[in-house]
C-alpha cells in the first residue's frame, strides 16, 4: 500500500465560506471585500465537502503491494452549508485502485492490437498504405476515431476536472487538448501546435469531440503521439489545473508509473505504420448516413404508394 499526504494552503483569516450547488464554492474576505469563487469537485470514488488549494504529493511508505493508493487529504467541517474555519482541518483518506488505471491502459493496448492486425494482411509497403488511407480503406478510418479514440479518451478523462474557473467554465477532451500543447523549441511538439491551430480555425469543425478524434488522427500522421504523452506528465501546472492527484497522468510520475510505461510502449508501434487519416472523415460519413436513409425513407414511401419501384432504388453503402 502507498500512503500519500497532500499538505494544503489554509485559507484566510476571518473568511466565511458558502457551498453553491453544484460544485461551486463562493468565499468571502471581510478583509479584501471580495469573493472568490472555486470549484468544489471531487472524486466520485469519496467526494468529501470542502476544497483543496495547491495540493502537494509525498510519498511517505513505499511497499511492495501497488494495487491500491491511499491519499490523505486535508477538509474543513460544514454546518448548514457554511464553511467556517475554526481549528484544525480533519484529514479524510481516499483508496485509489490502481487495478483500475491498469484496465484503462489495457483497453488502449487492445485497441493498438486491433491496428496492427488490421495491417497485418500484407508486407506489401504500397498495400499498407492503401491500408492507413481512409479515403481509399474506409475500416482504418472507423477503426481509429472508434475503439483507439475512445480507449485513449478514458485515459484522458480519468480524474479530470469537471470545471474550471471556479466551475464556470465545463472541461473537454478538446480543451485538455489544447492546453496540453504549447509551444517549446521540440520539433516534434511544434507540430502538434500546428495541429491545434489548424483545428482552432477550421471552419466546418466546431464539435469539440470531433476535434479531439482529429487532433488524434493527426498525431498518427505525423507519428508524435507517444512523444505527446510523455510531454503530457512533465507539466505540473497543465496537471494541477486540468487533473486531481488520483488521476493517472497525475499518478504516472508515482504510483502508476509502470502502468503509463506500457501503454506508451503499446503504442510505439504505431508510429511506424504508414497513417493517411483525413479531417473530412466524418463529415464524409454523416453525408453518406444522411443520403442512405433519405433513400431507405423514399423506398418505405414509394411501398406504400405502391409505385413498384422500391427494388430499383439502389442503397448507398458506407464503402468508398
Amino acid at each position: 500500500l502507498f500512503v500519500f499526504l497532500l499538505v494544503l494552503q489554509p485559507e484566510s483569516d476571518n473568511c466565511e465560506v458558502l457551498t453553491v450547488p453544484p460544485h461551486i464554492r463562493a468565499t468571502f474576505s471581510h478583509r479584501s471585500k471580495q469573493w472568490n469563487v472555486k470549484s468544489t469537485q471531487w472524486s466520485p470514488i469519496h467526494q468529501p465537502t470542502g476544497s483543496l488549494s495547491g495540493p502537494l504529493i509525498q510519498q511517505m511508505h513505499p511497499l511492495r503491494d501497488q494495487k491500491t493508493v491511499a491519499l490523505s487529504t486535508e477538509t474543513q467541517s460544514t454546518t448548514n452549508g457554511f464553511l467556517r474555519q475554526f481549528g484544525q482541518p480533519r484529514v479524510e483518506t481516499i483508496v485509489v485502485d490502481l487495478a483500475q488505471k491498469r484496465v484503462i491502459a489495457q483497453a488502449v493496448e487492445h485497441a493498438v492490437d486491433m491496428i496492427i492486425q488490421h495491417f497485418s494482411g500484407t508486407r506489401d509497403p504500397q498495400e499498407k498504405e492503401i491500408l492507413g488511407d481512409d479515403s481509399r480503406t474506409e475500416s482504418v478510418g472507423t477503426l481509429i476515431r472508434g475503439p483507439f479514440c475512445s480507449a485513449m479518451a478514458s485515459v484522458f478523462a480519468d480524474g479530470m476536472k469537471l470545471f474550471r474557473m471556479g466551475g464556470l467554465v465545463k472541461n473537454s477532451l478538446w480543451h485538455v487538448v489544447q492546453a496540453s500543447v504549447t509551444k517549446s523549441g521540440n520539433n516534434t511538439i511544434a507540430t502538434a501546435v500546428r495541429v491545434v491551430d489548424d483545428l482552432k480555425k477550421h471552419p466546418y469543425m466546431t464539435d469539440d469531440n470531433v476535434r479531439y478524434r482529429t487532433f488524434i488522427c493527426a498525431a498518427l500522421n505525423h507519428g508524435f503521439l507517444e512523444n505527446w504523452l510523455i510531454q503530457l506528465t512533465t507539466k505540473a501546472d497543465f496537471l494541477q489545473k486540468y487533473y486531481e492527484p488520483y488521476s493517472l497522468l497525475r499518478l504516472s510520475s508515482g504510483p502508476a508509473a509502470a502502468i503509463y510505461n506500457e501503454l506508451l510502449i503499446s503504442v510505439q508501434p504505431l508510429s511506424a505504420l504508414p497513417f493517411r487519416l483525413y479531417s473530412a472523415f466524418e463529415a464524409r460519413q454523416r453525408q453518406r448516413q444522411q443520403e442512405q436513409t433519405q433513400i431507405i425513407r423514399q423506398v418505405k414511401d414509394d411501398e406504400k404508394q405502391g409505385s413498384g419501384v422500391s427494388s430499383s432504388l439502389p442503397i448507398v453503402g458506407f464503402s468508398s
